[in-house]
């Protein structure tokens, strides 16, 4: 269950995708655990990006490959 281990994410490469179906790579390089938001820090394309850890936002883990897939809001 991604949102009980965020922590455990931390090394993940992940593709994601925006609303205008933008795909990007990167790698999960931080987990923050705010009270009542959890983020995930994530690195593309020499930026640094925090997402909140929400199952809307996560399309699969895969724990044997460390690959996630993310459906990124707009903006991110």
């Amino acid at each position: 269950e991604p949102l009980s281990g965020g922590s455990l994410l931390v090394g993940y490469a992940f593709r994601a995708t925006t609303a205008g179906e933008e795909k990007r790579r990167g790698t999960v390089s931080g987990f923050f655990d705010y009270p009542g938001n959890p983020c995930l820090e994530l690195e593309f394309e020499g930026e640094t990006k925090l997402l909140p850890l929400h199952p809307d936002f996560i399309l699969s883990v895969n724990h044997k490959n460390r690959h996630l897939e993310f459906q990124l809001p707009e903006g991110l």
